[in-house]
């Protein structure tokens, strides 16, 4: 999900995958996964903060 997000900022593949690799938990770049109570669909998001 994240890796189709960042694909519509129109940025090369090979930015996109730079970025996807350089989230870190405790790192300026992060991203977060959510599961729906209801329907179990997974949902991501990235930030930048």
């Amino acid at each position: 999900m994240l890796r189709r997000e960042a694909s519509g900022w129109g940025r090369p593949s090979v930015q996109v995958e730079h970025f996807l690799g350089s989230l870190d938990k405790d790192g300026e770049a992060t991203a977060y996964l959510f599961r729906c109570r209801v329907c179990a669909t997974h949902l991501a998001y990235s930030d930048f903060a």
